[in-house]
């Protein structure tokens, strides 16, 4: 028994050192496994960091290059600040699905970049190669949106700020008597700026920047909602909006310029405001002149074609600055380039959007369809559809072994499709006659098709459509990429001999 009992306790160290060293190479495990782990997250997130700053970096050589070659090769400046979006539906990885995945997850990169060559450059009206332009890329289909076009206005009876009377010019039996349409500028406040003032005392007593007799009075020039009071004086007083505590460090405001020349008889008896030094609209002024509180940038007056005089039997004027009234010298149509009318409206802001002015640009709603059958008006080279096919199964040979083989093999399309809603319909995707124009910007219409965009008969549901809306509904592009997936997977694990 004493025998037995020493041979148990020489026995029991042995047997906890083995213990010990079984949780040694246990712990060591874990912890390798846990080492191994995080380094792989690591390596993960630096390629992933790396590969989208290398798309970013794409897209922004992309942007630098367009707006070089706009400036010194085309030699306009529709992308003199160029800015580009581009979207791509890529697969997704999943390395636990030996099948491989269908998911596909977008990637959006935006950049800009401007070249300075022709960065002042004059737009002569009516070159539409000028006008800004916005290129969006959706996988590889280009669509490049205006944020512009040329507009001539009537600045006549029915205008939004038309004012009556706005001049009285005295003569030998009764004075003349006449309205003018009112335009606004917008004014910055800066040391430099001899249009603005705020009649704000600092320190009391002392007025730095005094209005005096000069244009609008400051609670007129402060009153940010001036068009509504504009287009409803009656519910609309004139309450000025900004508070004088804080009119000297405002950033901006109105600034009265009517549609009248400073050489003409108007001006000078005009009765906007009595005893008041107003401004002039000019050609080249950058004022706000057809009444939606945005500004336009005014290139003449000369609206020979578009405009004739309202009084029956005068006939239309025929000679430059033909939109202009001299025998009162009041300015009776302008010629501007409105960033408002183009394709897309940036300048929405919180007042549109109170008004039910849709915002535009992409939509939420995005749909992705996958077609593994055969289906009418199949893209050229696979009009008789499409398959997916997934073998499994064991394979033996006598030199090699047993192996396990899973193969995945397929052709499909993936439709993906977006909306863009557009502010206007400017007939450049789309013409008055409601069919596909061939060329846009110099490149092929990315839109496909006109209208009935979700027939099945005439093939629409599948293609790059535009709904050129109404007066009421704003125009959408529904934008359908088609990609095509010819992925294959193939898996073979060795086993046993």
């Amino acid at each position: 028994m004493e025998k037995f009992n020493r041979e148990i306790k020489k026995a029991t160290p042995r047997s906890g050192l083995r213990s010990n060293q079984a949780q040694t190479a246990s712990e060591l495990a874990i912890f390798g496994a846990i080492l191994i782990f995080v380094i792989g997250l690591i390596v993960r997130s630096a390629m992933s960091t790396s590969q989208v700053m290398n798309q970013q970096l794409k897209v922004m050589r992309m942007a630098m290059t367009v707006s070089y070659w706009s400036s010194m090769v085309a030699g306009n400046t529709s992308r003199n600040a160029a800015s580009i979006l581009v979207i791509e539906d890529r697969l997704s990885v999943d390395t636990a699905n030996k099948l491989g995945t269908r998911e596909r997850i977008p990637l959006m990169i935006g950049a800009g970049a401007v070249f300075s060559n022709q960065l002042y450059q004059p737009i002569k009206y009516g070159v539409t190669s000028n006008l800004a332009i916005f290129d969006v890329f959706i996988n590889g289909q280009h669509f490049p949106f205006s944020t512009s076009a040329f507009k001539d206005i009537i600045l006549g009876p029915g205008h939004p700020t038309w004012e009556d009377p706005c001049y009285s010019i005295p003569t030998a039996t009764k004075p003349i008597v006449g309205g003018c349409a009112l335009a606004y500028k917008v004014v910055g406040n800066y040391t430099a700026s001899l249009d603005w003032c705020d009649d704000v005392e600092d320190p009391p007593g002392t007025v730095k920047k005094p209005c005096g007799t000069i244009n609008l009075p400051a609670d007129d020039r402060f009153d940010l909602d001036i068009f509504e009071r504009i287009s409803d004086p009656v519910n609309n007083a004139a309450t000025p909006t900004v508070d004088p505590a804080i009119r000297a460090q405002f950033s901006w405001q109105w600034f009265l310029v009517p549609a009248l020349v400073t050489y003409g008889a108007a001006y000078v008896w005009q009765t906007l405001l009595p005893g008041r030094t107003i401004g002039a609209l000019n050609a080249g002024d950058v004022a706000d002149v057809d009444g939606d509180g945005k500004e336009e940038i005014i290139h003449d007056f000369d609206c020979v074609k578009a405009f004739c005089h309202p009084t029956p039997g005068v006939p239309c004027l025929a000679y430059e600055d033909g939109g202009i009234d001299y025998i009162r010298g009041v300015i009776e149509c302008v010629r501007v380039t409105d960033s408002q009318e183009g394709d897309i409206d940036f300048t929405i802001n919180d007042r549109d959007k109170a008004q039910g002015v849709p915002v535009p640009g992409l939509q939420d709603d995005v749909q992705m369809f996958s077609f593994t059958k055969g289906f009418s008006g199949g893209v050229p080279g696979n009009e008789n559809g499409t398959y997916l096919r997934m073998e499994e199964g064991k394979l033996f040979t006598t030199d090699t072994g047993r192996f396990v083989r899973s193969t995945n093999r397929q052709d499909h399309i993936d439709i993906i499709q977006r909306i863009f809603r557009l502010s206007h319909d400017t007939n450049r995707f789309c013409d008055a006659y409601h069919q596909r124009v061939l060329m846009v910007s110099g490149e092929v219409n990315p839109v496909e098709a006109c209208n009935d965009c979700f027939s099945a008969t005439n093939g629409n549901v599948m293609k790059t459509c535009m709904t050129e809306g109404d007066a009421i509904h704003p125009p959408i592009i529904y934008i359908r990429s088609r990609i095509a997936d010819v992925r294959g997977r193939r898996w073979v694990t060795k086993g046993q001999k």
